[in-house]
Protein backbone atom coordinates (compact mmCIF):
# COMPACT_ATOMS: atom_id res chain seq x y z
CA UNK A 1 0.00 0.00 0.00
CA UNK A 2 1.37 3.56 -0.54
CA UNK A 3 2.23 5.52 2.30
CA UNK A 4 -0.73 7.71 4.04
CA UNK A 5 -0.24 10.96 4.11
CA UNK A 6 -2.23 14.02 5.11
CA UNK A 7 -3.88 14.70 1.77
CA UNK A 8 -4.99 11.26 2.32
CA UNK A 9 -7.43 12.64 5.34
CA UNK A 10 -10.77 13.26 5.25
CA UNK A 11 -11.24 17.03 6.29
CA UNK A 12 -14.41 16.85 7.25
CA UNK A 13 -13.47 13.56 10.07
CA UNK A 14 -14.29 14.64 13.54
CA UNK A 15 -10.67 12.60 14.47
CA UNK A 16 -8.69 10.38 13.59
CA UNK A 17 -7.39 7.36 15.80
CA UNK A 18 -4.20 5.59 15.38
CA UNK A 19 -3.56 2.35 17.24
CA UNK A 20 -1.39 -0.20 17.28
CA UNK A 21 -1.55 -4.23 19.13
CA UNK A 22 1.10 -6.09 19.86
CA UNK A 23 0.97 -9.46 20.86
CA UNK A 24 2.99 -13.10 21.04
CA UNK A 25 2.82 -12.78 17.41
CA UNK A 26 1.38 -12.03 14.51
CA UNK A 27 -1.71 -13.68 14.52
CA UNK A 28 -2.88 -12.09 17.91
CA UNK A 29 -1.64 -8.60 17.01
CA UNK A 30 -3.85 -8.65 14.37
CA UNK A 31 -7.35 -10.39 16.04
CA UNK A 32 -6.59 -7.40 18.52
CA UNK A 33 -6.96 -5.08 16.06
CA UNK A 34 -9.86 -6.74 14.93
CA UNK A 35 -11.27 -6.26 18.02
CA UNK A 36 -10.67 -2.56 17.87
CA UNK A 37 -12.07 -2.01 14.45
CA UNK A 38 -15.54 -3.87 15.80
CA UNK A 39 -15.54 -1.62 18.45
CA UNK A 40 -15.47 1.75 16.72
CA UNK A 41 -17.45 0.29 13.82
CA UNK A 42 -21.06 0.83 15.62
CA UNK A 43 -20.16 4.56 16.01
CA UNK A 44 -19.88 5.65 12.09
CA UNK A 45 -15.77 4.61 12.34
CA UNK A 46 -14.14 3.84 9.22
CA UNK A 47 -10.75 2.52 9.04
CA UNK A 48 -8.40 4.84 6.84
CA UNK A 49 -5.55 2.40 6.38
CA UNK A 50 -4.42 -1.04 8.42
CA UNK A 51 -0.92 -1.32 8.50
CA UNK A 52 0.18 -5.00 6.95
CA UNK A 53 4.19 -4.57 7.65
CA UNK A 54 6.40 -3.16 9.58
CA UNK A 55 7.23 -0.66 7.57
CA UNK A 56 3.68 0.50 7.31
CA UNK A 57 3.11 0.50 10.54
CA UNK A 58 6.43 3.10 10.81
CA UNK A 59 4.89 4.92 7.88
CA UNK A 60 1.56 5.63 10.06
CA UNK A 61 3.68 6.60 12.96
CA UNK A 62 5.61 9.36 11.13
CA UNK A 63 2.35 10.75 9.54
CA UNK A 64 1.74 11.49 13.48
CA UNK A 65 4.91 12.56 14.43
CA UNK A 66 4.77 14.96 11.78
CA UNK A 67 1.35 16.61 13.24
CA UNK A 68 3.76 19.10 15.59
CA UNK A 69 5.89 20.24 12.57
CA UNK A 70 2.85 20.98 10.80
CA UNK A 71 1.31 22.92 13.64
CA UNK A 72 5.10 24.93 13.74
CA UNK A 73 5.08 25.47 9.67
CA UNK A 74 1.73 26.98 10.17
CA UNK A 75 1.75 29.36 12.87
CA UNK A 76 5.57 30.09 13.03
CA UNK A 77 6.28 31.44 16.72
CA UNK A 78 2.89 32.41 17.35
CA UNK A 79 1.93 28.76 18.57
CA UNK A 80 1.65 27.79 22.30
CA UNK A 81 2.99 24.06 22.85
CA UNK A 82 0.46 22.21 25.80
CA UNK A 83 -0.39 18.87 27.29
CA UNK A 84 -3.12 18.90 29.67
CA UNK A 85 -4.28 15.45 30.72
CA UNK A 86 -7.40 14.06 32.17
CA UNK A 87 -9.01 10.99 33.22
CA UNK A 88 -9.44 8.61 30.29
CA UNK A 89 -12.68 8.45 31.07
CA UNK A 90 -13.45 12.52 30.72
CA UNK A 91 -11.48 12.36 26.88
CA UNK A 92 -14.58 13.50 25.36
CA UNK A 93 -15.75 16.01 27.62
CA UNK A 94 -12.61 17.35 27.03
CA UNK A 95 -12.38 17.84 23.65
CA UNK A 96 -16.20 19.22 23.23
CA UNK A 97 -15.36 22.09 26.18
CA UNK A 98 -12.63 22.47 24.57
CA UNK A 99 -14.60 23.19 21.10
CA UNK A 100 -17.51 25.12 22.57
CA UNK A 101 -14.38 27.93 24.19
CA UNK A 102 -14.84 31.18 22.59
CA UNK A 103 -12.02 32.11 21.07
CA UNK A 104 -10.87 34.01 18.04
CA UNK A 105 -7.58 31.63 17.65
CA UNK A 106 -7.11 28.31 16.02
CA UNK A 107 -6.25 25.29 17.91
CA UNK A 108 -4.57 21.75 16.73
CA UNK A 109 -6.03 18.78 18.87
CA UNK A 110 -3.94 15.77 19.51
CA UNK A 111 -2.03 13.15 21.09
CA UNK A 112 -2.53 9.79 23.66
CA UNK A 113 -6.09 8.86 23.91
CA UNK A 114 -4.87 5.61 25.82
CA UNK A 115 -3.58 8.04 29.26
CA UNK A 116 -5.80 11.02 28.92
CA UNK A 117 -3.05 13.36 27.74
CA UNK A 118 -3.50 15.66 24.72
CA UNK A 119 -2.16 18.53 23.29
CA UNK A 120 -3.97 21.16 22.57
CA UNK A 121 -2.26 23.85 21.25
CA UNK A 122 -3.44 27.36 20.20
CA UNK A 123 -2.31 29.02 16.95
CA UNK A 124 -2.48 32.54 15.94
CA UNK A 125 -4.75 32.85 12.48
CA UNK A 126 -3.75 35.02 9.45
CA UNK A 127 -5.88 37.53 10.55
CA UNK A 128 -5.28 37.98 14.41
CA UNK A 129 -3.14 40.88 14.56
CA UNK A 130 0.56 39.79 16.00
CA UNK A 131 -0.03 41.79 19.09
CA UNK A 132 -3.17 40.26 20.15
CA UNK A 133 -1.60 36.94 20.33
CA UNK A 134 -0.24 37.15 23.81
CA UNK A 135 -3.42 38.38 25.39
CA UNK A 136 -5.79 36.07 23.06
CA UNK A 137 -3.51 32.76 24.06
CA UNK A 138 -3.29 33.53 27.60
CA UNK A 139 -7.04 33.79 28.17
CA UNK A 140 -7.14 30.52 26.03
CA UNK A 141 -5.04 28.86 28.27
CA UNK A 142 -6.55 29.63 31.45
CA UNK A 143 -9.69 28.39 30.17
CA UNK A 144 -7.89 24.82 28.97
CA UNK A 145 -6.20 24.45 32.04
CA UNK A 146 -9.41 25.30 34.02
CA UNK A 147 -11.37 23.06 32.14
CA UNK A 148 -8.35 20.33 32.44
CA UNK A 149 -8.67 20.49 36.28
CA UNK A 150 -12.37 20.26 36.73
CA UNK A 151 -12.19 16.96 35.21
CA UNK A 152 -9.77 15.58 37.23
CA UNK A 153 -6.82 16.14 35.45
CA UNK A 154 -4.05 18.55 35.51
CA UNK A 155 -2.33 21.49 33.22
CA UNK A 156 0.91 19.04 31.82
CA UNK A 157 0.91 15.56 31.57
CA UNK A 158 4.53 14.61 30.72
CA UNK A 159 6.23 18.54 29.47
CA UNK A 160 6.56 19.80 32.98
CA UNK A 161 5.44 23.33 34.47
CA UNK A 162 8.61 25.49 34.18
CA UNK A 163 8.38 29.29 34.18
CA UNK A 164 5.43 29.16 31.47
CA UNK A 165 3.07 27.08 33.67
CA UNK A 166 4.00 28.19 36.73
CA UNK A 167 1.34 30.96 37.54
CA UNK A 168 -1.56 28.07 37.45
CA UNK A 169 0.51 25.52 39.02
CA UNK A 170 -1.09 26.38 42.73
CA UNK A 171 -4.36 25.48 41.06
CA UNK A 172 -3.55 22.45 39.82
CA UNK A 173 -1.81 21.00 42.92
CA UNK A 174 -4.11 22.54 45.66
CA UNK A 175 -3.85 24.69 48.22
CA UNK A 176 -2.33 22.01 50.53
CA UNK A 177 0.26 20.25 48.36
CA UNK A 178 1.29 23.63 47.41
CA UNK A 179 1.60 25.06 50.80
CA UNK A 180 3.77 22.05 51.18
CA UNK A 181 6.25 22.42 48.67
CA UNK A 182 6.35 26.31 49.91
CA UNK A 183 7.82 25.05 53.35
CA UNK A 184 9.72 22.72 51.76
CA UNK A 185 11.13 25.04 49.65
CA UNK A 186 11.79 27.87 52.62
CA UNK A 187 13.57 24.91 54.32
CA UNK A 188 16.09 23.75 51.65
CA UNK A 189 16.42 27.55 50.63
CA UNK A 190 16.09 30.17 52.83
CA UNK A 191 17.90 32.75 50.88
CA UNK A 192 15.78 32.11 47.88
CA UNK A 193 18.75 31.66 45.53
CA UNK A 194 17.75 27.92 43.92
CA UNK A 195 15.73 28.19 40.56
CA UNK A 196 14.29 31.64 41.79
CA UNK A 197 10.67 32.26 40.34
CA UNK A 198 10.35 28.76 38.86
CA UNK A 199 9.54 26.18 41.22
CA UNK A 200 7.14 28.37 42.61
CA UNK A 201 5.48 31.68 41.67
CA UNK A 202 5.89 34.53 43.42
CA UNK A 203 8.75 32.36 45.16
CA UNK A 204 12.17 34.53 45.46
Amino acid sequence: NPVLGFDDLDPESVAWILVEADGRDGTEANAAVDRYCATIAPYGATVVRRAGSEAENEALWCLRKAVPWWVKRRSGAFHSVEDVVVPPSAVAELIERVYALATPLEYAVFGHAGDGNFHINPMKPPELPADAWEAARDEFLRALYAIAIDLGGTISGEHGIGRKRIAYAARAVGPHVDATARAVKVALDPNGIMNPGVLLADNR
